[in-house]
C-alpha cells in the first residue's frame, strides 16, 4: 500500500472509515469480481492468502471450491481453513504496507519477525520472535522459551548479523520504558 493512501486513512475519521469499509464490503460481494478470481482457482493448486492476523502471506494448497469460499490446507502446520476468495494473492500482489514512520505499529509487523525489547524490570535486552499480533501488543517468544506481552512502541526489529552495541544505539536513541507483561 502507499504511503499516500495510508496518510489519507489515517486521517479520515471513524465514520469516514467505518462507511469506506460498507462500500468495500459490498464489492467484495461483487458477483463478477468472485467469478474472477473463482475461474483462477484449481483444487490441487499451489497458492498464496494473505492472513490479518499475521499480517502476511501464507503459502497453502486448495482442497475444494465453493461458490464464494475455497477450503485450503496451510503448509507451514497443516490446517485447514474455508476462506473467501477475496484473500487469495493470485497476482502475487506486495502486501507490506509502508508507512513514513520509521517504528514499528501493527500495520508493519508479521507473525515470525524477530524483534527485540527492554525489560524494564532489570533494564536487559530481550530477543525473540513475534508469535502473535492484536491491537496494542505482540506477544512475543524470547529464547527461555517466555512469551512477553510488549507495546509496538517498545519494539525494534532484530536484524541478522547485528552486534550488541548496534542494537545498544537502537535503544539509546529510543529510550525505551516498556510496560511488559511476563
Amino acid at each position: 500500500m502507499s504511503n499516500d493512501l495510508i496518510s489519507s486513512l489515517e486521517k479520515a475519521s471513524l465514520f469516514q472509515l467505518w462507511r469506506l469499509t460498507d462500500v468495500i464490503g459490498k464489492m467484495l460481494d461483487d458477483p463478477s469480481k468472485l467469478m474472477r478470481v473463482k475461474s483462477q482457482l484449481v483444487v490441487g493448486q499451489e497458492t498464496m492468502y494473505f492472513d490479518p492476523d499475521d499480517n502476511k502471506d501464507i503459502s497453502c494448497i486448495i482442497v475444494k471450491i465453493s461458490r464464494t469460499r475455497a477450503l485450503i490446507q496451510r503448509h507451514d502446520n497443516g490446517k485447514r481453513w474455508n476462506i473467501p476468495f477475496y484473500m487469495f494473492n493470485i497476482n502475487n500482489i506486495p502486501t507490506d504496507v509502508k508507512t513514513d514512520k520509521k517504528k514499528i505499529d501493527r500495520l508493519t509487523l508479521k507473525v515470525g519477525d524477530s524483534v527485540g525489547f527492554v525489560n524494564h524490570r532489570t533494564n536487559q535486552e530481550l530477543y525473540g520472535d513475534v508469535t502473535k499480533l492484536n491491537p496494542k501488543m505482540a506477544l512475543v517468544k524470547v529464547s527461555t522459551g517466555e512469551q512477553w506481552r510488549v507495546s509496538y512502541p517498545c519494539l525494534f526489529y532484530v536484524l541478522n548479523g547485528e552486534t550488541e552495541s548496534d542494537n545498544n544505539l537502537i535503544n539509546e536513541q529510543k529510550l525505551l520504558e516498556a510496560e511488559v507483561y511476563e
